[in-house]
């Protein structure tokens, strides 16, 4: 994990963290870095549901 300064930033709740893997940087396949993505995306939005403090408004079809 790579752990960035905060900058100009300083009432943050909790340090900054990001990671950002350059395609070459990654093991596996083309495919297999699609599936994690999607996988990654899929459980993103498992845990919007789970989060009781995120509200969306709920549109009609």
């Amino acid at each position: 994990m790579v752990t960035f300064s905060t900058g100009c930033y300083t009432r943050l709740a909790a340090e900054k963290e990001d990671i950002f893997y350059k395609p070459y940087d990654r093991e596996g396949t083309v495919e297999d870095a699609m599936n994690q993505y999607l996988s990654w995306e899929i459980e993103l939005i498992n845990q919007i549901k789970r989060d009781s403090s995120l509200m969306f408004p709920e549109f009609a079809p």
